[in-house]
């Protein structure tokens, strides 16, 4: 059957007539062609309109359906999992529907759509419909108690601002009133006292009242007052103005009695009719006319710092401002300044660039702050944020680099979402893999392997045929299986189940034999067992795997944790090394109290050991270092009191060989603290023996510095007898390392940072202490400076280096070269 459909025009005689159109053309709409694409937040939906008009088009979106129709077409989507229906975007561009859907929880679909019966089709539809129908009603009514809230808001202030308008207006008038009563009564006063002069005192005074009958009154205006009062005086037969002359003379009292004379011999001169007056020459002088003005503009050098600036300090100067550069473009008042330093600093193209010849370099921090900079700079530069966490994680800084790559994943998904994003961008492609792939290298180096995997799981997918990444994944999944080894282990271990836990260690390390963790672990497994050889083996091959020497374990623990942190990380990184690319367990970063603390208790372990071998040489090598690593540990030192007692009463054993480690790199794992007992006597001696502990350094001998309280020691001297030594007037070039006395903290090293230190000795550019201190220094020589505080910086203390008031200061000094002053 067919229908009419009224309202269309047929034909060519221009009558009004119907089109027929069959019944299943109008109820079998036809289903809109869409593509989509996901991130693990958002789903975005492209449907082509043909020629539909955007006015025309109806979208429905629920938490889970989402309807769009527009003219003969109709899509539904049935979706998988619940959506923010509240957050969706509907925009039409380039005759497409794009529609961004944010997912209620993150997660990647298997399809947009579920196939569902047609029952449970209907009923979702259903459901979808009333929710939303239900939730617009809940927003109107919502919007209109906002509206009528509003509406009475702005009623009452409203009204307050009328209130205060007609406040204002009546404070305005009395204001005028009282202006105008006065300048009535200043006149008329005038006017009487002119009179009287002329006139003479021959008028009798009448009171004050008579004069202003309605001075109080609030009835009349200015002109209607003065009238009255005019006529009022008519009546009584009197002078108006004469009489008010009391009036002005009652006034008149409150001045004192030399301004009154002056004022009637003025008048009376005035009003003298004989009076012949004087003429005056009047004294003609020539003025010279005013110069031509204007202005002249001097320009200084921008600074940031309030004092003066001196050549000595300029590159301490640039120093701290480049490390503190994001602070102080937060001030407003010096961020001008900061611009205005250096243009290059203004570019974030030069920026980025300086800061990939610093990576290139090896110099990581100094690529960090250029990297900064320049995102502060230019907060969408994706490659600088890209490389900055390269940096973050050859610094070891694991957290920081974490966070880089969340920011770069999320603002590269966010521009792959946007309508004008470009497909299969090449460049965005290849910083999602780095930035998976740095995220899936310090999450295992952080322990988290689950999600390291997952990471590099992404990574590999996106770049397929990439062997390195393969391999990596591989890995550590291998790393994951050690790890839930280990931590069956660990848990057997806890609950004193010593042969399981030995067998589970043992299981992992056949997987991954460099797993640190397990190895010190087993360890101490095999302490407890009384398997003292073996334990010695795991002890060794765990700090072989560290790569710590004993030495420079002993050297790093004197890096007090007050110092700053990338200080301190920087020298126990030489000492006790740094791993870059994937590590074999958790590690944590290199010059962590942490880490130093897993390198006690692996030393302490293999002493030991050692002990209840008989190796008492060895064990008390052991000891020694685990005690410089804890001086505050008393069992250690008890235990290393003992051991040498013991070693002492065999004196004619021969030395042992101490067993060679391999050089300092990376981090160890948390092994189980080992027991508590103090090492038992041997049973026997073996015929080895330890060699001894190098003796520690002969204290120099310190010297007073003529003139000052300052002493000085030469460290080593100058490598010719005939080296130019330090004259007052000439400029010297140092290289200097300056530390506080009472905590060694140390806050300068210009090796540390590729410099040199210039200045003009005798002439007070530098502190007291040091001026006369590096007098007849030789180029060359190396010499140490012990200054108190009242020749360094007294009781202000230095803060922007980290100097408290009062401080002693310790001052390390090597003579580069000596030039005459110019």
């Amino acid at each position: 059957r067919q229908r009419p459909v009224p309202g269309s025009w047929i034909g060519g005689l221009g009558c009004r007539g119907v089109q027929w159109r069959s019944s299943a053309d109008q109820a079998m709409p036809l289903t809109a062609e869409y593509t989509w694409r996901q991130t693990a937040s958002s789903v975005v939906l492209e449907v082509p309109l043909k020629s539909a008009s955007a006015k025309g088009v109806d979208v429905l979106a629920s938490e889970t359906y989402v309807k769009i129709s527009f003219e003969r077409y109709l899509l539904e989507l049935f979706l998988p999992a619940p959506i923010e229906d509240t957050k969706c975007v509907a925009r039409v561009k380039a005759k497409h529907l794009v529609l961004t859907l944010p997912k209620a929880s993150e997660g990647l679909w298997s399809d947009v759509t579920q196939n569902l019966s047609k029952e449970d089709a209907k009923l979702r539809r259903v459901e979808a419909i009333e929710a939303k129908a239900t939730k617009e009603q809940q927003l109107a009514e919502r919007a209109k108690d906002r509206k009528a809230e509003d509406e009475r808001k702005a009623l009452r202030k409203q009204m307050a601002l009328e209130e205060d308008e007609r406040q204002f207006l009546d404070h305005l008038k009395a204001e005028e009133k009282r202006e105008a009563e006065e300048s009535v009564y200043r006149t008329l006063g005038g006017l009487k006292q002119g009179q009287t002069a002329a006139s003479g005192p021959s008028a009798a005074p009448k009171p004050i009242e008579a004069a202003r009958p309605h001075a109080e009154s609030d009835e009349l205006d200015e002109d209607e007052l003065i009238q009255e009062m005019l006529a009022e005086a008519r009546e009584g037969g009197e002078n108006p103005v004469t009489d008010f002359q009391e009036l002005e003379e009652d006034e008149a009292q409150d001045k004192s009695s030399e301004d009154s004379e002056f004022e009637m011999l003025e008048y009376s001169e005035l009003e003298d009719p004989g009076a012949v007056p004087e003429e005056e020459e009047e004294e003609v002088q020539y003025t010279a006319p005013p110069r031509a003005g204007g202005k002249v503009k001097f320009n200084f050098t921008p600074r940031i710092f309030p004092t003066p600036m001196r050549e000595s300090k300029q590159v301490e100067e640039e120093d701290w401002i480049a490390k503190n550069r994001s602070h102080l473009r937060k001030n407003p008042m010096l961020k001008p300044q900061l611009d205005a330093l250096d243009i290059e600093d203004s570019d974030p193209t030069w920026l980025k660039g300086k800061g990939d010849d610093l990576y290139r370099s090896r110099d990581y921090r100094a690529a960090v702050n250029a990297y900064t900079t320049a995102l502060e700079l230019s907060p969408d530069m994706l490659p600088a944020l890209a490389n900055r966490s390269a940096c973050y994680l050859q610094l070891g800084e694991l957290v920081r680099c974490l966070e880089d790559c969340e920011n770069l994943l999320t603002t590269v998904d966010t521009i792959a979402m946007s309508p004008d994003a470009v497909p299969d961008d090449p460049i965005h492609g290849a910083m999602r893999v780095k930035a998976l792939a740095r995220q899936g290298t310090a999450l295992c180096q952080q322990g988290n392997y689950d999600q390291a995997l997952k990471a590099l799981a992404k990574a590999a997918w996106l770049a397929p045929g990439d062997q390195a990444l393969e391999a990596d994944k591989s890995r550590v999944s291998k790393l994951c299986k050690c790890a839930e080894l280990k931590r069956g282990a660990d848990g057997k271990l806890a609950g004193g189940d010593l042969e399981g836990a030995l067998a589970q260690y043992t299981a992992a390390l056949a997987l991954e034999p460099t797993f640190v963790s397990a190895v010190s672990n087993r360890a101490a497994c095999l302490l407890a067992l009384g398997r003292f050889k073996e334990c010695v083996d795991d002890c060794s091959t765990a700090l072989a795997l560290l790569q710590v020497d004993p030495a420079a374990a002993a050297a790093a623990a004197a890096i007090g944790e007050e110092q700053p942190h990338f200080v301190r990380q920087e020298k126990q990184q030489e000492l006790l090394g740094s791993s870059a690319g994937l590590p074999t367990g958790p590690l944590p970063p290199a010059g962590s109290a942490k880490r130093r603390t897993w390198v006690l208790k692996t030393i302490a372990r293999r002493g030991h050991a050692y002990a209840e071998l008989g190796r008492l040489s060895l064990a008390v090598v052991d000891f020694q270092v685990a005690t410089s690593l804890a001086p505050e540990d008393e069992n250690l030192k008890n235990d290393l009191q003992l051991l040498q007692a013991q070693l002492a009463s065999q004196g004619d054993a021969e030395p042992e060989s101490v067993p060679t480690l391999a050089p300092p790199d990376s981090a160890t794992s948390a092994p189980s603290p080992p027991p508590s007992t103090s090492p038992s006597p041997p049973p026997q001696s073996e015929d080895v023996s330890a060699s001894p502990m190098p003796p520690p350094p002969a204290e120099p001998v310190m010297q007073p510095v003529d003139g000052c309280k300052t002493t000085m020691a030469v460290l080593s001297p100058a490598p010719s007898p005939a080296s130019p030594a330090v004259r007052k007037g000439c400029k010297v070039t140092v290289h200097a390392k300056g530390s506080l006395v009472s905590s060694g903290l140390e806050f300068w090293n210009t090796k540390r940072n590729r410099q040199t230190f210039s200045y003009n000795a005798g002439v007070g550019a530098v502190i007291k202490g040091w001026d006369r201190g590096c007098l007849g220094m030789k180029v060359g020589e190396r010499r140490l400076l012990l200054i108190p505080a009242e020749e360094g910086y007294g009781h202000m203390g230095f803060q922007s280096w980290g100097i408290p008031p009062n401080a002693a200061l310790k001052f390390e000094l090597e003579c580069v070269s000596v030039a005459p002053s110019s």
